[in-house]
């Protein structure tokens, strides 16, 4: 199956592109090769697979919880912490009028 010429412009209108004679020609071919691939995948037997609504299905991991060496607690990683937040800075222009 080839995509045709009238499918690229509509899509590119849709996308509100505005693709020149070569850039159509150009996106046509890259189209065309996606859609070989997806006819490709056609062919795969996905047989071995299972939905997870049906009794062959995995259940969820058994995994166990412990603790990561490498959590770090959070105010580890900040300048300045106070009462469980990070304290940052106020903005220059919202520190009320300025004393000159």
């Amino acid at each position: 199956m080839k995509v045709e010429r009238g499918e690229v412009e509509r899509i590119a209108r849709l996308a509100r592109l505005h693709l020149t004679t070569e850039e159509v020609a150009s996106m046509r071919a890259a189209m065309d090769v996606c859609v070989e691939h997806f006819a490709e995948l056609e062919d795969v037997d996905a047989s071995p697979l299972v939905s997870a609504g049906s009794e062959d299905a995995v259940g969820p991991r058994n995994d166990e919880v412990s603790d990561d060496s490498l959590e770090i607690p959070l105010s580890a990683n900040a300048p300045d912490w106070r009462d469980d937040l990070f304290v940052v800075p106020r903005l220059p222009g919202l520190n009320g009028p300025s004393e000159s």
